[in-house]
């Protein structure tokens, strides 16, 4: 699978929904005896086996522009159907004749052409519907496949440029921009590879950054698995290799596996991280490690790190740690202990987001316990909290 391209299924989605709105909105009048416009609105709905028999019943019409529109709900069916080179063979004879659909067709052969294996050739029709439709969802997407297929077709250098300009395009979605990012570090190699081994070729060297670049900065591509494996082969090429990640880069991409939703694996890179952090910095990542083991369904296990969140971090680390914390203790019935934290935590970081709710959770918590002193303790805090806010 090429870097930029992000699938044939996500790819078969984006390109139903821009037929679909090019025949309402750019394409000619849609008349009741439009085979083409038929044979679209079937595709738009998803119904791929009588789209491709309404659309090969017209596709070889008198009417040069119906019969090219037609070709292009063809090619589009067997394009989703995993054959790329039957979609480009049917879309061919339409180049020219597709009116306001001409970037849309000529990304589609583009495409299907590249996933077919003929890289060179693909890359006129890309460049085609670069040119007709720049600032549209098809001149997008055929920028950044016009870059794999430079890549594929060995112009190495030429597909690095490509990829930063593909990226530096308004509206390019982040997907793609990381699939740009690997294209460039595949590139990069490639010509690493190429190049005459002097010690420490600059290509080399250049290349190993952007491949440790691209594994710190998107640990859930699945091409990121195999960076570490690259490194090694370009830190040979380069005559060294690069310094150990630092623990705040480790903490980081930590923190990126826990957004994207790997909590596993965040709990991994941050114990790496740990293993090289210590004071404040280790206490940030002390909060990043607990929130990922309760993501991970593991948040017995988390009480260690919270106590040392809360007892070295800073303010912003502090407060969210000693809140988590104290809703522990609350969980572990340590009601006494809980409300004791919470009451410091409101002293200590009296600015902190955190400082209104731990005044709110200790009230709750005094007002659920047995008692009249604490029923009334609970209703006095509770309303000098409603009065501050009023």
């Amino acid at each position: 699978m090429f870097a930029s391209a992000s699938g044939a299924t996500r790819s078969a989605r984006l390109f139903s929904a821009l037929l679909a709105v090019a025949y309402v909105a750019t394409g000619p009048a849609v008349a009741a005896d439009d085979p083409a416009a038929r044979a679209g609105a079937l595709l738009a709905r998803g119904k791929l086996t009588d789209a491709e028999q309404a659309a090969r019943s017209c596709a070889g019409g008198a009417d040069g522009h119906t019969a090219a529109r037609c070709r292009l709900v063809l090619g589009r069916v067997l394009f989703s159907r995993n054959a790329p080179a039957e979609a480009a063979a049917a879309l061919r004879p339409a180049r020219g004749k597709l009116g306001a659909l001409e970037a849309v067709g000529a990304q589609l052969l583009g495409e299907s052409l590249l996933l077919a294996g003929a890289p060179q050739e693909a890359q006129e029709a890309l460049r085609e519907a670069v040119a007709l439709g720049k600032d549209a969802s098809a001149g997008l997407r055929a920028a950044a496949l016009l870059a794999d297929a430079l890549h594929e077709s060995g112009d190495h250098a030429l597909a690095i440029a490509q990829a930063a300009e593909a990226a530096s395009m308004p509206g390019q979605p982040a997907q793609v921009k990381v699939g740009l990012s690997l294209t460039r570090v595949r590139s990069l190699a490639a010509l690493a590879r190429a190049t005459a081994p002097p010690a420490g070729p600059p290509e080399a060297a250049e290349a190993l950054r952007a491949a440790r670049a691209f594994w710190l900065e998107h640990p859930d591509h699945p091409a990121a698995s195999a960076m570490p494996a690259l490194e090694d082969e370009l830190a040979k090429l380069a005559g060294a290799p690069l310094p150990a990640p630092t623990g705040r880069e480790l903490g980081l991409r930590a923190s990126r596996l826990l957004a994207t939703g790997l909590p596993a694996a965040a709990v991994a890179q941050a114990r790496g991280a740990l293993r090289v952090l210590d004071g404040a910095n280790a206490a940030e990542v002390e909060l990043l490690l607990a929130r990922a083991l309760a993501a991970d369904g593991r948040r017995g296990e988390a009480t260690p790190q919270l106590e040392r969140a809360w007892k070295m971090g800073a303010p912003a680390v502090a407060a969210p740690a000693g809140l988590l914390l104290a809703r522990d203790r609350a969980r572990r019935g340590e009601t006494a202990e809980a409300i004791a934290l919470l009451d410091e935590l409101a002293r200590r970081h009296p600015a902190a987001p955190e400082a209104e709710e731990a005044a709110y959770l200790a009230g709750r918590l005094l007002l659920e316990q047995e008692g009249q002193a604490n029923r009334a303790a609970a209703l006095q805090r509770l309303h000098r909290l409603a009065a501050r806010k009023a």
